[in-house]
């Protein structure tokens, strides 16, 4: 008896040592790799908010022909050959999303971002957004700061991945969309989602205020998304909207919006329509996009359009008719879209350098634009 309580005793002695031992290396490599981590990783100022920090990058290369106005002398905007640049319509960008649970119910959180472009014509730095909230499961949400308005993107709800390259809204491939709502310091109400429809509301001052209505669902192998807002602002006001379907299997998808403008006293759309020198009359918009969205490659999904738009200026301003077409290829392994786009502008509008409200040179532009980019835009 007493050798088998010796030979357990002779097994203890060591597995206790080399267990200790094991602990002690084990602690010290730990404390090694925490530290390590703790200083390339971005930090929290405490435990409580948690932090994601996200973006993207997105650059390409763009064409467009030289713009003459008839009886003017050439406007040069971009050199002939094409300029590497950022694209103004999805810039790159930081975001900082922070948020924490206050209960069950209620959670407190942030949003900043920040706009990066090199382009000569911009500044280098955009507040983009600069809010923060409070949420509740059953009431909503409440955004207070700089942030967008209740009709930011209402003109732009696409099931496929075609915004990348080009915005139907906008008549120019570098902008120029007037239907659409924008960012600025408001209070916001984004009531809960309740059977695929979410409302909210946005107030900046006593003359600058909108509303709008969403929907998303997806039925019978098919995804549907809408979306209609109002605005009213200093002078004029304006309703517009989207919507998207899409047939899961196949991956067909059609897409179109609608807007009218009335600008008022011109307060706000006083200025010219982008590069094209437009007066700011009351407008009327329509457009569509009819193409496939699709996974073909393991590579990642494939995406083809042609799409089509119009711009009636009223009181004599003219139309403004614009088509495209464009490829785009996600690479799902880097979280990166390329694509190559065309978009053909036709401008029969009344437009002059000193062009003003209802004043403008009694000139007749029906010269066609043509705007060609390559571009690629990676996420993190």
């Amino acid at each position: 008896m007493k050798w088998k309580l010796l030979a357990a005793a002779s097994l203890l002695v060591p597995w206790n040592a080399y267990a200790a031992d094991l602990g002690g290396n084990c602690c010290a490599d730990l404390e090694e790799r925490v530290a390590e981590l703790e200083a390339t990783t971005a930090r929290k100022g405490n435990r409580k908010v948690s932090l994601e920090v996200s973006g993207h990058i997105h650059e390409m290369i763009f064409w467009r022909d030289e713009i003459e106005l008839p009886g003017e002398e050439q406007v040069d905007l971009f050199d002939k050959g094409g300029r590497i640049m950022n694209d103004p319509n999805n810039s790159g960008r930081f975001r900082f999303r922070g948020s924490a649970k206050v209960n069950q119910d209620f959670e407190a959180g942030f949003l900043m971002e920040l706009g990066v472009s090199h382009n000569e014509e911009d500044e280098p730095f955009e507040v983009r957004h600069q809010a923060l909230y409070v949420k509740s499961r059953a009431l909503g949400t409440v955004w207070l700061g700089q942030t967008s308005s209740a009709t930011d993107g209402i003109v732009e709800l696409d099931l496929s991945n075609g915004s990348v390259a080009m915005t139907l809204a906008n008549p120019s491939m570098l902008g120029g969309g007037i239907m659409d709502g924008g960012r600025a310091p408001v209070v916001k109400y984004i009531t809960p989602t309740l059977a695929g429809f979410v409302l909210s509301a946005a107030w900046e001052d006593e003359d600058t205020y909108d509303f709008a209505g969403r929907f998303a669902k997806e039925y019978g192998g098919f995804q549907f998304a809408a979306g209609l807002g109002y605005a009213k602002f200093d002078g004029g006001d304006r309703i517009s909207g989207s919507a998207s379907v899409k047939h899961v299997e196949t991956g067909l998808f059609a897409s179109g919006m609608y807007g009218r403008l009335d600008d008022g006293d011109g307060d706000i759309f006083d200025v010219d329509l982008d590069q094209f020198g437009v007066a700011a009359f009351d407008a009327e918009q329509w457009g569509g996009r009819l193409g496939v969205d699709r996974k073909w490659f393991a590579l990642g999904k494939t995406t083809i359009f042609g799409e089509y738009s119009q711009i009636k200026f009223k009181d004599g301003g003219g139309d403004l008719d614009y088509w495209g077409a464009a490829l785009v290829q996600s690479i799902d392994a880097a979280a990166m879209d390329i694509y190559v786009a065309y978009r053909r502008v036709e401008p029969d509008l009344i437009v002059g350098e000193e062009c003003v409200r209802r004043e403008c040179n009694d000139i007749e532009w029906d010269d066609g634009i043509d705007e060609f980019k390559v571009g690629a835009r990676i996420k993190f």
